[in-house]
């Protein structure tokens, strides 16, 4: 399904003081990728797949919140100018609401494939939404200690969506990757003052929080989480989040390179023209590495700069791309363990252990994980029986990333992705490297021989 029958076209009218401007949709890109018809990176404008009609209308932001409201946060837009503004869409029915929180798997696409046109859309400054959290007081139950927070920060295809299925069983209001967060993390983390991004953080994520308690079934939650995109970019993100939210907690999900990498590239040609994936292997095999020199984070940048780190023999510019943002993913995680005690606490989940056979220790790690983000109490083997019931199906299955057929390396790509973790690898403190690069341990990881912290981490859990 592409493009609505009516071309896009966002208005520019700004809403009188203390008001919001209120619009109707009248063309959304329904295709199936975080940045849908551009097949862009993720992060980018919604105003380009949202088309609207002028209503001439200004509100009160406070129409969003009312009882049963159908309204979502979709995007912040222009965070590094000096009018950014707040884009909230309303959908058609609590019904689809709930649905798009519960049942799709990724809140950036899945709204677009839900919205209806003709429903209204509201825009609204920072200035307006920061006043109406104040006047509001909608921060006072996270800061009196009532409702906990936490984020599963991942590398991408290593079942952080089936957490965020198990945690909605547990009652949690959690956030697949909303577009906000997209925009805030890809975006804008390296674009704006930190404390205009922490700032932007707290009112993206209060608005999606009590707007999903308008929700009958949510209005007594009081635990919600977050579930990011994969998380190269951490270390810039980390502390304005944290000092945002200084009670969150964390986990973090990983899986063995090759397996993520191998999952994306399924992922992309199923959901990409296969002319921009040919286009773009083809500038690869042209130009090689000195391509992707600048996505490796700068610490582990020697190894690939001296053409020691094999690169150039995996055959897909986009499954070399993502290696490398795999190793950030690792890098940015290790990084800020070693540096905040929210990070040094929080508990690692490779795959592997997550989903493993052995169901005493599935249930092991997972009620441990639900343990230290606050979403259960020792002793409460309901909610851990209802998150053990997601596990039955595909957490994915109503998304390209569900569809997507397994398979696609070859063993050239894949022993080169093997080498090229294998050189890298060690520059990362504390990881260990399992099976010449074929898969790793990070400290901390819940049922492995790594699960007790590095010596970094055990200072900070202990200061």
């Amino acid at each position: 399904m592409g493009l609505d029958p009516v071309g896009h076209a966002f208005p520019q009218r700004h809403a009188s003081t203390g008001k919001v401007a209120q619009f109707t949709l009248a063309s959304v890109d329904r295709i199936d990728h975080p940045a849908g018809g551009s097949y862009t990176a993720p992060g980018g404008t919604a105003t380009k797949m949202l088309g609207c009609a002028d209503s001439g209308v200004d509100v009160d932001l406070a129409v969003a919140f009312e009882p049963g409201s159908n309204f979502i946060l979709y995007a912040i837009e222009e965070l590094s100018s000096q009018d950014p503004f707040f884009i909230f869409l309303e959908l058609e029915s609590a019904e689809v609401k709930q649905k798009l929180i519960c049942e799709e798997a990724f809140i950036d696409r899945g709204a677009r494939m839900v919205a209806t046109l003709g429903c209204r859309v509201l825009v609204a400054s920072l200035a307006t939404v920061e006043n109406y959290m104040n006047t509001a007081a909608l921060e006072a139950p996270i800061e009196q200690g009532l409702w906990s927070l936490s984020i599963v920060w991942n590398t991408g295809r290593c079942g952080s969506t089936l957490m965020h299925k198990a945690l909605l069983a547990c009652g949690v209001g959690s956030f697949s990757e909303p577009q906000w967060l997209d925009q805030l993390c890809h975006s804008d983390a390296k674009q704006v003052n930190p404390l205009l991004l922490s700032k932007a953080f707290k009112l993206c994520w209060l608005m999606d929080i009590h707007l999903l308690r308008c929700l009958p079934s949510y209005h007594e939650a009081s635990k919600f989480s977050l579930n990011p995109k994969s998380c190269g970019w951490l270390s810039t993100v980390a502390k304005p989040f944290t000092d945002a939210f200084p009670s969150l907690r964390h986990c973090f999900m990983y899986r063995a390179c090759d397996q993520v990498a191998e999952s994306f590239s399924s992922l992309d040609a199923a959901s990409m023209p296969p002319e921009m994936l040919a286009e773009a292997d083809a500038k690869w095999k042209q130009q090689g590495p000195p391509m992707l020199h600048n996505v490796l984070a700068d610490n582990l940048r020697k190894p690939l700069i001296s053409g020691d780190m094999p690169l150039g023999t995996i055959e897909s510019c986009r499954v070399a791309r993502r290696t490398l943002v795999w190793l950030n993913c690792i890098n940015a995680w290790i990084a800020v363990q070693a540096t905040a005690e929210a990070f040094a606490k929080a508990p690692a989940l490779r795959m592997d252990e997550f989903v493993s056979k052995d169901l005493d220790k599935r249930e092991a790690i997972l009620r441990e994980t639900l343990l230290h983000l606050d979403v259960i109490t020792d002793g409460d083997d309901a909610k851990v029986k209802a998150a053990l019931e997601v596990f039955k199906e595909n957490s994915q299955k109503n998304s390209a990333m569900g569809a997507a057929k397994k398979g696609g390396l070859s063993e050239k790509c894949r022993n080169a992705i093997f080498e090229c973790i294998a050189k890298v690898g060690p520059l990362i403190p504390g990881v260990i490297i399992e099976r010449d690069g074929a898969n790793i341990l990070i400290p901390g990881s819940l049922g492995t021989s790594a699960e007790e912290p590095t010596q970094a981490s055990k200072k900070l859990r202990c200061s």
